[in-house]
């Protein structure tokens, strides 16, 4: 049975944000079959196309002109490879619940990435991370369907491009595939990785000495949420997007530039000439914590979250950010770039 293609439908519980949205035409996309209909759908009417996983990373016009696909691609199927496992994910499945059932499993590798919103799916468009792990670390390969054909591909991890928050599917092959799949490389003999400044501190505050005896993947998935939770705001009560602004990365010259007029700047050594400076640190800086603009505003525990305090406007957000990124480039001469991707027209 075909899926039903909708008209006028409302968005607004499909995007974190909470912000009013309509779209034109929406399907749900619950298999490859359903994707080829829908895609075919457009085709023939001339429609653009939207994608839609959790609406966690996104940010919402009012309008969103053409066919909203919401992505519900679901199953998890796996094999053991010695001491790997290797598993294939629908690219519907929600990351988090991703993540505790594959430590219930006993199988490790994604603990580093507990509790970051969306799903499957959308894990490789930006090439998520946390705590020190990437995604691109765990990524085998990703399933996708071709859109002027139809096809079903698949691209291997060394051929999506990754970097820092980035992959092919944000730059030379963004809106040429659509992800319907995700396939990850876990391993059976944990392989912990602490060494991230908050993580490690989290830890030792918890522990006193950090042993083989005492670690374990479940403290480290368990304390990266309570990182999380602490930081950022629950989407339910204050509903935002995560991390807004992507934290800059820096040739060295810059660095000594900042460093030599803001001394306590931090930063984080990424290459060999470049480091990555935190965004909240330099947002702080120019007094936006806390800050409110119309009806959204920066979040008073978190410099890097904007939030919407009930009747926020993807208009509000937008003058909201580009107020902060002119004050930063002001002050430390670094254009910030968002995280979130826009969507729509008024």
């Amino acid at each position: 049975m075909n899926p039903k293609v909708l008209k006028t439908y409302h968005l607004d519980e499909f995007n974190s944000f909470s912000l009013s949205s309509v779209a034109e035409y929406f399907c749900s996309i619950c298999c490859s079959e359903d994707l080829r209909y829908a895609l075919d759908f457009a085709s023939r009417n001339n429609l653009d196309i939207t994608i839609l996983g959790e609406g966690t990373n996104v940010i919402l016009n009012q309008k969103i002109p053409g066919l909203v696909l919401k992505i519900d691609i679901k199953g998890k199927t796996f094999k053991q490879e010695g001491q790997e496992i290797v598993v294939e994910v629908g690219a519907g499945e929600s990351w988090p619940s991703l993540v505790d059932w594959t430590l219930g499993k006993s199988w490790y590798g994604l603990e580093n990435l507990s509790l970051i919103p969306g799903t499957a799916g959308a894990a490789p468009i930006q090439n998520i991370g946390a705590f020190g792990v990437e995604l691109s670390e765990r990524l085998i390969s990703v399933k996708a369907v071709f859109r002027a054909t139809g096809e079903t591909i698949e691209i291997g991890a060394d051929e999506c491009d990754f970097g820092y928050r980035h992959s092919r599917f944000k730059r030379n092959g963004a809106g040429t595939h659509v992800i319907t799949a995700i396939k990850l490389r876990l391993y059976k003999q944990a392989k912990l990785n602490y060494s991230y400044p908050s993580l490690k501190q989290a830890l030792l505050d918890k522990l006193g000495t950090m042993t083989d005896d005492n670690l374990s993947p479940r403290l480290i998935s368990d304390t990266v949420k309570q990182l999380r939770q602490k930081n950022l705001p629950d989407p339910v009560h204050w509903p935002n997007a995560g991390s807004f602004f992507k934290n800059p990365i820096v040739d060295r010259e810059h660095l000594n530039d900042l460093l030599a007029s803001h001394p306590k700047l931090p930063y984080f050594p990424v290459a060999d000439d470049l480091a990555k400076v935190p965004a909240a640190w330099m947002i702080d800086h120019c007094n936006f914590r806390g800050y409110k603009y119309k009806n959204v505003g920066v979040h008073k525990s978190h410099a890097l979250v904007l939030v919407n305090y009930g009747s926020g406007s993807f208009s509000e957000i937008v003058e909201l950010s580009d107020l902060i990124k002119n004050s930063v480039e002001k002050y430390f001469s670094v254009r910030l770039i968002i995280e979130p991707t826009l969507y729509g027209i008024d």
